[in-house]
């Protein structure tokens, strides 16, 4: 169920993914964040791939989003072999919470 909720919306697929896979190494961020980053480029590869061939992908846009997520993604490569285990899941459980409070004051006021 992930997957598919991921292929549409991978903001959300990195929580979930990190989450889940916290219940199974707890003490170790950076291989979470590893495998949650190859998880993650699955689903979104094969969610791509399904968009390019209905048409339904926008190019220019798509070009601006791809500069984005290259630069934030080699970004966070960087932070995360620098910066504390418990600090990036702080960063992590405070990011999420404050997502969840801005979208649902959004959405219900």
């Amino acid at each position: 169920m992930a997957c598919i909720y991921g292929g549409f919306f991978g903001a959300g697929l990195g929580v979930i993914l990190t989450a889940v896979l916290s219940i199974t190494e707890p003490n170790d961020i950076r291989a979470i964040k590893a495998l949650k980053n190859l998880l993650a480029t699955c689903v979104a590869s094969a969610a791509t791939v399904i968009f390019i061939m209905q048409g339904a992908v926008r190019w220019p846009e798509t070009a601006v989003m791809l500069l984005g997520a290259l630069i934030g993604g080699y970004a966070g490569g960087h932070l995360i072999r620098i910066l504390p285990g418990d600090i990036v899941r702080q960063v992590v459980i405070v990011a999420g919470a404050a997502m969840t409070v801005i979208y649902a004051a959004r959405y219900w006021f």
